[in-house]
């Protein structure tokens, strides 16, 4: 005769152990951004113009600070990671004036993934020596903070949609990027002519422009700071690729237009 006791319950209805997934929190902004949105209307044309500018400038920006022209090589420099190194300079020649907060932030944001990493052309890593995933920034992921700053001057750290956020930044913190204002870098041309000895030279039509000469700016900027300095001296390949962006093909002088044209690109 069967058994009429019923079967044990035990272990019935009790879901399976494991970690409940982390609580999204929302966007503190996003309120903000829509009224944004509503009430400052930017025509899709003119926004469009606008982001295309950005990007332009982006482009150039990482071009300049990864590709070496001389390099049979340069190519491969167009595409692939980036070298972490370089990042810094990348957002200073946008006039883009990171914090160290803000460039470890960065850091977290477009760090290459290391799945993505052993995916890549083996000849994109005989350019650069590799040391680990964590040195390389994601080329796409530079390229759209670069526009969103440009556009926006916030950056905003989200450490819940980052594979591997920063340890020291646990918690989402927006932030203003200061940029170097056209009255900034005249100024900072002006101090250098002034310390390098108020240079004038006569121009072809008998116009008179303050420069610099490249040897005074290089004394100025590499050798003539010392450790009581607010900023670092200029190691010689930047003074090199400054140079390069500043001084006239025929010229040993950085004239004031050339410096002031060079740096004020984006505003």
């Amino acid at each position: 005769m069967p058994s009429l006791a019923k079967p044990s319950q035990k272990g019935r209805g009790k879901k399976k152990g494991g970690k409940k997934p982390a609580k999204i929190v929302p966007d503190p902004d996003a309120a903000y951004r829509q009224q944004l949105d509503e009430t400052v209307y930017i025509p899709k044309v003119a926004r469009k113009k606008v982001l295309d500018t950005y990007r332009a400038a982006a482009d150039r920006a990482i071009m300049a600070n990864t590709v070496d022209v001389s390099s049979p090589q340069r190519d491969g420099h167009r595409e692939g990671p980036i070298s972490l190194i370089k990042v810094p300079g990348i957002f200073q020649s946008l006039g883009l004036c990171l914090t160290d907060d803000q460039i470890d932030q960065i850091t977290a944001m477009i760090a290459q993934d290391p799945q993505c990493l052993s995916q890549e052309n083996d000849t994109v890593y005989q350019m650069e020596p590799i040391q680990g995933p964590g040195n390389f920034a994601d080329r796409e992921k530079l390229h759209a903070l670069l526009v969103e700053l440009l556009h926006t001057r916030v950056l905003a750290y989200d450490p819940q949609v980052l594979a591997c956020p920063h340890p020291r930044f646990p918690d989402r913190v927006s932030s203003v990027v200061c940029s170097a204002t056209e009255g900034d870098i005249r100024s900072c041309f002006n101090t250098i002519w002034e310390a390098s000895g108020r240079m004038v030279m006569v121009t072809a039509n008998g116009t008179c422009t303050r420069c610099v000469a490249v040897e005074q700016l290089e004394e100025l900027l590499t050798n003539a700071q010392t450790e009581s300095a607010a900023t670092q001296s200029l190691t010689p390949k930047e003074f090199r690729d400054l140079c390069f962006f500043v001084k006239g093909v025929n010229d040993d002088v950085v004239k004031e237009d050339a410096f002031l044209n060079c740096f004020i690109h984006v505003q």
